[in-house]
């Protein structure tokens, strides 16, 4: 991803290369997290993630909600963000999410460092995957 604004063909290289050589069994569906250690997170529901997997969105929301997480917002981004998950479901109709706090001042700016990182945050996302996962594994 060389993230340019605007240049739509520099975006989401690695996943591209991806679903050039699928592996086989194909994946039933894809989460992508991405910008999620604000101090601040509010992760919204991005559009293209509700039309391409509604069912993994509302069981990833529904999860965090469960769990206590409020900063999983159940509103929807007022944009459509062009994501690893718009392009692997492009590329291979695996339906797939993005988890996403758009809302990130330092996004591809030198300003990007760890000090604008939240522990926190990290720990938020990743105790609802693991729960997710660890769900999922009990079915």
């Amino acid at each position: 991803d060389l993230g340019r604004p605007g240049e739509i063909e520099n975006y989401c290289l690695g996943t591209s290369k991806f679903c050039e050589k699928l592996p086989n069994p194909i994946p039933n569906y894809a989460i992508c997290i991405d910008m999620i250690a604000d101090h601040n997170p509010e992760f919204l529901i991005e559009p293209y993630s509700w039309e391409q997997a509604p069912f993994l969105v509302q069981s990833i929301w529904g999860l965090a909600n469960d769990l206590g997480y409020t900063e999983f917002k159940t509103e929807f981004y007022q944009t459509y963000i062009y994501d690893d998950h718009r392009r692997l479901y492009l590329d291979s109709y695996i339906p797939a999410i993005d988890i996403i706090d758009f809302d990130y001042p330092y996004w591809h700016t030198l300003d990007d460092t760890v000090d604008k990182c939240s522990a926190n945050t990290l720990s938020i996302v990743g105790n609802v995957m693991c729960e997710y996962i660890y769900r999922k594994d009990e079915e």
